[in-house]
């Protein structure tokens, strides 16, 4: 139909439908807006995670004299180390006894 032809009625709701689009359009590129502001802030204001792509899991650890390598034991028998149990006493491991050993560390949750 060409706007010549149609009424009064059909206008008014042409028009409206045209200026609830535009509602939602506006709506939806300001929920837009504020989830690009949000990720940017996020990004800048949130620490990142440490490289983690190395093999040398120890390396980081801040006493780096006793630090070790540890992709270089794949395969191989576990240095001696000493490490403190649940309640504090301290725990010797010196590997050559025969036995498999799992260690589990946790950060205290039970």
């Amino acid at each position: 139909m060409s706007k010549d032809k149609m009424s009064k009625r059909e206008t008014m709701k042409h028009r409206r439908s045209q200026k609830q689009l535009r509602t939602w359009l506006l709506i939806g590129a300001g929920i837009v807006l504020l989830a690009l502001i949000a990720v940017i802030w996020l990004r800048t204001a949130l620490p990142s995670a440490p490289n983690t792509s190395s093999p040398d899991v120890a390396g980081s650890l801040p006493d780096t004299n006793t630090a070790l390598n540890v992709g270089t034991l794949i395969g191989q028998a576990a240095p001696a180390f000493t490490l403190p149990d649940a309640n504090g006493q301290p725990y010797k491991f010196q590997a050559g006894d025969g036995r498999k050993y799992v260690l589990a560390f946790n950060m205290g949750y039970v």
